[in-house]
This record gives C-alpha cells, sequence and structure tokens, in this order.
C-alpha cells in the first residue's frame, strides 16, 4: 500500500544517510518463495513491531529454523517466543531473543551470531516444536476439545 511504499522509501533515504546502502538490499511484494529461499539462508530474523498482536512473522522464522529477535512486548513475548519445556528432559530451552531497546537488540544479535551452532541448533530446534502448539492439527484438536464440553 501507499503507506508501506513511503516507509520504504524513508528507509532507502535513511540508509543513504548512513552511508550503508551498499550493504542494504529491499524486497517489496516478492513471491512466497523467494522469501522461503531467504530464510533458508537466514540465521537470524528480526522483528521489530511493537505491540504486535501475535507476530506470524516470528512464528515463520522459527518454522524456518531461523532465530528469532522480537520486540519484547505483545504476541511474541507472551507466546511465541517463550522457554520450551522438554517433555522426556523436563528442562527449559531457549527459543529465540527478545528486545526493546536498541542495545538490547544489538546484544541479542550479537549474540545470536556468536552462539555455537551446537547452541543455535538446539534453540532452534526447541523453538520448532515450541511452534507445533500453533499448527492446524493442533488446532483442531484443541477445537474438538473444547466442542465435546459443548456437544
Amino acid at each position: 500500500n501507499e503507506g508501506d511504499m513511503r516507509r520504504v522509501e524513508s528507509l532507502k533515504r535513511r540508509a543513504e544517510e548512513l552511508d550503508i546502502s551498499a550493504n542494504v538490499e529491499f524486497h517489496v511484494n516478492v513471491p512466497f518463495s523467494q522469501i522461503k529461499d531467504f530464510l533458508s539462508q537466514a540465521l537470524v530474523g528480526i522483528h521489530t513491531m511493537v505491540d504486535e498482536h501475535f507476530g506470524i512473522g516470528v512464528v515463520e522464522y522459527m518454522a524456518a529454523g531461523v532465530v528469532a529477535l522480537a520486540n519484547n512486548s505483545g504476541g511474541p513475548a507472551s507466546d511465541i517466543i517463550v522457554p520450551f519445556k522438554d517433555e522426556r528432559t523436563g528442562s527449559l530451552q531457549a527459543t529465540g531473543y527478545l528486545a526493546s531497546t536498541t542495545d538490547e537488540y544489538a546484544s541479542a544479535l550479537v549474540n545470536a551470531l556468536c552462539i555455537s551452532d551446537k547452541e543455535r541448533e538446539k534453540m532452534c530446534t526447541a523453538a520448532r516444536r515450541s511452534i507445533e502448539r500453533f499448527s492446524e492439527s493442533s488446532f483442531d484438536a484443541a477445537f474438538a476439545n473444547a466442542l465435546n464440553g459443548i456437544v
């Protein structure tokens, strides 16, 4: 939409002002296949929206095996990037990073990029297992269970 395009143009101007435009790419209205390709190459997905109601983009990062870094508010903080409890061991595993300030985002990004491959894989595996609760089959089962008490 027009507002989104104004924001993209504003971001492009800001990249020029910061003299980083040679290192920044903007992709607008790309097909889903290209999004999947980008995610398959990414290590970290950054989501900055404050008070996002849910955060489907964050769930998509996690499903793609990308470490999620999201704003510490709304759905991402309360429902998505929450510790995953391993039913077998009972241990809690981090599923991503939350941040509110520029410094927190920078610190979390450095942490996400510097953890070992083994730790990143543990986090991404826990994240994928955690978001199974948002799957269509989980929804269907919970909906059917709720109806059992009514019907």
